[in-house]
């Protein structure tokens, strides 16, 4: 009983910080921040207005919007040009919300955000077989990423939590939800990567018996497509356009530079020989993906179910030297990113105070992909657990 209170009691401190953090950051950086405001105006535009999003006179009232000017008229705080890039079936989630004014929005997909951050907690948990109580809740949701994730109201943990999904009825055995959740999240394509692929080797590994996933896969987006096409027939060229126009602009390059390609090919080898050991898979995936993207704060909430497979294997982790120092360094840049969000109760605002935590985070989410290796190379494949053993508790 002592253990559980001390634990609901530093729960509650770090997912209070991490909140306050985040409400800080969204007060101080107010104006630009603005996630939610692109999707929303696409899909009035769609849905309403019968238009475009992707024309030019979107791209600047969306600027409009978020700035109060276009980055052409200067005098905004970045040069982001803020365009809708997400293909024009990612529009059907949001058909709800361009009912309403953008503040009505904001609200409603705030507590949209947090429900289903909690529900990709729970997911990715049953999946990696550790207890979900409220000492895990409290610190998914403290930390730095996903907090400013809900915040911002970033479409992005939609597809976390269908990507979650995906992975726990793949385990369960509901083969075409599987499919039909990983089709819907496939509108952010270099995130679905992180769990298609190593589904997609499981897949394989059994095909007569899980082919449904790929079969509800294809269908789904197919039907996704043929909406969007019936809707606005000349999507299809005028994404790409605005995609060719958002590389100019956006870092959306990999941080590893050439150094990618390498690790994609050492990553599918790694995935097919893990074929079988679905939850390293999803684990080391997610791990490898994140570092393939371009580092963006909400994006490290994708590392959620490699941290929860760290966890669990914590024990085993221990007995092994360079397995343990990474176990530890990891454990050290988490607590040291919570800790400093506690600075700003004491310190006043500025760019460095808010800068530090996702520093440290950056540098965090570095450490689980080598620390999943490891694990590999130097302890023997345990037997997969059943997805309703729950065999660690926090």
């Amino acid at each position: 009983m002592k253990r559980q209170m001390a634990q609901f009691a530093v729960a509650a401190v770090v997912l209070i910080a991490g909140w306050r953090y985040a409400r800080q950051v969204e007060y101080f950086c107010r104006g630009v921040e603005a996630d939610l405001y692109p999707s929303w105006y696409a899909a009035q535009q769609v849905f309403i207005e019968h238009r475009s999003p992707y024309s030019e006179d979107a791209a600047r009232a969306i600027e409009r919007g978020i700035y109060g000017r276009t980055v052409e008229e200067g005098g905004t705080p970045m040069r982001d040009e803020q365009r809708f890039a997400y293909p024009l079936f990612a529009l059907f989630a949001m058909a709800p919300l361009a009912l309403v004014s953008f503040a009505s929005a904001q609200t409603v997909a705030f507590w949209l955000c947090v429900a289903l951050s909690l529900a990709t907690t729970w997911l990715w948990s049953k999946v990696m077989g550790v207890r979900c109580n409220f000492a895990v809740c409290a610190l998914a949701l403290a930390a730095f990423p996903v907090a400013l994730g809900i915040v911002l109201r970033q479409p992005t943990v939609l597809y976390l939590f269908l990507l979650a999904l995906a992975a726990y009825a793949a385990k369960s055995e509901r083969y075409i939800l599987a499919g039909t959740a990983l089709g819907i999240a496939a509108a952010k394509p270099q995130l679905a990567l992180a769990v298609m692929l190593p589904l997609c080797c499981w897949m394989i590994s059994d095909w007569p018996h899980r082919k449904r996933i790929a079969l509800a896969f294809t269908a789904t987006l197919a039907l996704l497509i043929a909406a969007a096409t019936a809707l606005q027939p000349a999507w299809l060229g005028e994404w790409l356009h605005t995609l060719a126009a958002y590389r100019t602009y956006a870092n959306s390059g990999s941080p590893l530079g050439y150094a990618a390609g390498v690790v994609v090919v050492l990553l599918l080898v790694f995935l097919w020989r893990k074929r079988h050991d679905l939850d390293f898979a999803l684990a080391l995936a997610t791990a490898g993906v994140y570092c393939l993207i371009p580092f963006q704060s909400y994006n490290e909430a994708l590392l959620l179910p490699a941290m929860l497979w760290i966890w669990r294997e914590r024990k085993v982790l221990a007995v092994q030297r360079f397995a343990r120092l990474a176990y530890w360094l990891t454990v050290f840049m988490f607590s040291a990113s919570m800790v400093s969000m506690l600075l700003v109760w004491v310190l006043p605002a500025s760019p460095v105070l808010f800068e530090l935590p996702w520093r440290l985070f950056i540098a965090l989410g570095a450490l689980p992909l080598p620390l999943l290796v490891i694990h590999r190379f130097s302890f023997p494949v345990h037997a997969v657990a059943p997805l309703t053993a729950e065999r660690t508790e926090v």
